[in-house]
């Protein structure tokens, strides 16, 4: 009696799950994501590293971390069919801006359910912190929110070539905003002599567009070679005025030539050329001030010398352009004039009337050569 109980207890047990077995062998499969994280010169799993996942049809994050073995995974509703996500893989804190790993991307897109593999390679890291201001002499503003873009290139300038997933765009870059990566800060690869290039935008009221300056950063004069782990700290303000100090050497080049084309063709330019002079001489003063320039004071000073510098060797260049303008519409008037002067100079000359009429003419014809070689000649050095 007992063995028919227990049997008939079991044929109930199975006829009340059945449904729930049927329905778990039809649900479709699950999606999910794993991968291992290794070291790119050793090859050994890392501990601990952070795994960053994006979801860019919704803009929804998940974060995981790799286990003992360097192993991660992702699964669940997040993950989606036709969906896209950014993963990322790094192993530090930027809160604590601290980091031993460079963050690395990789991009998948979701086209069929089931298990998919997404491995990493993480190159060894050390950070670079940037302090100070962008102080470009170009802009209106010495300081202000800019848009910049930093690229961590090899010490010759051209492309790193570690790992292909590897990234190298940090500021305003779009990687750097999906870490949460503060804007100043700039993970490069460790032991590795890199450099950095800056590409600032800033709006030009000259050319009434925006433009971009290109600042190549260095460690000093040499190029970044950090160990693993290591954190540098750079200051932008020597940097961006270095820079600045190059822009007003090439202003003044530029329109010391304008001034002496102006002389070599008649132009007085006493003037201008004392203003060129002490422009000259405070653009020295704004460098050796910045040797010596340890402070925000200090930068802001020079940035200021340098801005009203420039703008007064801007103005000498607009004087001598309104002198050229000034001269070629005169000369529109000047055949009117000198035809009246000449049958003036005749009627005083000259007691015949006849005469009179011949040398007018005679006279206006060498003024009117005079003047056209003259026109001529300067229109020869405007071009």
């Amino acid at each position: 009696m007992k063995a028919v109980n227990r049997l008939f207890l079991m044929f109930l047990m199975v006829m009340l799950f059945q449904p729930l077995v049927n329905s778990y062998a039809a649900s479709p499969a699950a999606i999910s994501i794993r991968g291992k994280v290794v070291d790119f010169k050793t090859g050994k799993p890392i501990p601990n590293a952070t795994i960053v996942m994006w979801d860019l049809n919704t803009l929804q994050l998940r974060i995981c971390f790799t286990d003992e073995n360097g192993i991660y995974r992702f699964s669940g509703p997040l993950l989606k069919l036709e969906h896209t996500y950014y993963i990322y893989a790094y192993r530090g804190n930027f809160t604590q801006k601290t980091v031993d790993y460079v963050p690395s991307v990789k991009k998948i897109e979701i086209k069929s359910r089931g298990e998919y593999e997404v491995d990493f390679t993480l190159v060894p890291g050390a950070l670079i912190e940037l302090e100070g201001s962008w102080y470009l002499v170009q802009s209106p503003s010495p300081r202000g929110e800019r848009a910049f873009f930093l690229k961590v290139l090899n010490e010759d300038g051209s492309p790193l070539n570690l790992d292909p997933n590897m990234i190298d765009e940090y500021g305003y870059s779009v990687h750097a905003w999906f870490l949460e990566l503060s804007k100043k800060l700039i993970i490069i690869p460790a032991d590795t002599p890199i450099i950095v290039k800056a590409q600032i935008w800033i709006f030009s009221r000259i050319q009434r567009r925006l433009t971009k300056e290109n600042i190549i950063l260095y460690n000093g004069s040499l190029a970044f070679n950090l160990p693993q782990g290591s954190k540098c700290a750079l200051q932008i303000s020597h940097y961006s005025l270095s820079r600045g100090l190059s822009v007003a050497d090439a202003v003044f080049t530029d329109i010391s030539s304008q001034v002496d084309e102006a002389q070599s063709i008649g132009f007085v330019v006493f003037d201008e050329r004392r203003k060129m002079a002490d422009s000259k001489q405070k653009i020295m003063e704004a460098s050796s001030l910045l040797k010596r320039a340890k402070s925000e004071e200090d930068y802001l000073k020079i940035w200021s010398v340098l801005r009203a510098e420039i703008e007064q060797m801007d103005l000498v260049s607009k004087t001598l352009q309104n002198m050229r303008l000034i001269s070629k519409t005169s000369a529109v008037y000047l055949s009117a004039i000198m035809a009246v002067f000449s049958v003036v100079l005749a009627f005083f000359l000259f007691e015949e009337e006849k005469k009179k009429l011949i040398s007018s003419i005679i006279i206006y014809i060498v003024f009117l050569f005079s003047s056209i070689h003259f026109v001529s000649r300067r229109s020869d050095s405007d071009s």
